[in-house]
């Protein structure tokens, strides 16, 4: 072989090697490791939930309230529950008016319960955009305010 078929050679398999040899291999057997942690996401309970009776003597209402943890959630449910039976009802507020009309209109029973003496406990969970919720907070008592014999009625913590 000549040294001018060497030459010619020679810069042929440089530029085949340049073009295709290099890319080809390092994309060909390129790897690498991607490293991550996961970790559950939380959602904050409201905090500071209390419980003021409002109205009159002729028609009480308990007003629940919380304050409104940081992020602040998307809405809240509020669960009422009492004598083994419980319903919720979600709002965009810091605080929801509890009178005998939503307990009858939330689920009748549940007004018989309260008429009845019985005490409910109302607590609060955040929930986020995607659904997730957080842990109720601490429930506050409420309950039938009825005047013996005079036809008053209401709502009041307890």
């Amino acid at each position: 072989m000549t040294r001018a078929v060497r030459v010619r050679v020679a810069a042929v398999l440089a530029v085949l090697l340049a073009l295709v040899g290099v890319p080809a291999a390092a994309w060909w057997t390129a790897n690498g490791s991607l490293w991550t942690t996961v970790s559950a996401g939380t959602v904050p309970p409201p905090t500071a939930t209390t419980c003021t009776t409002t109205g009159s003597v002729v028609l009480r209402s308990a007003t629940v309230s919380w304050a409104a943890p940081t992020p602040a959630p998307a809405r809240y449910r509020v669960t009422i529950a009492g004598g083994g039976q419980s319903t919720t009802t979600e709002t965009t507020a810091t605080q929801l008016v509890v009178t005998e009309s939503l307990l009858g209109g939330l689920l009748g029973s549940i007004l018989d319960l309260l008429l009845g003496g019985t005490t409910l406990q109302v607590s609060v969970q955040s929930v986020h955009a995607s659904g997730w919720t957080s842990a109720p907070s601490n429930a506050v008592p409420v309950r039938g305010a009825l005047l013996a014999g005079t036809g008053l009625a209401g709502v009041s913590c307890g």
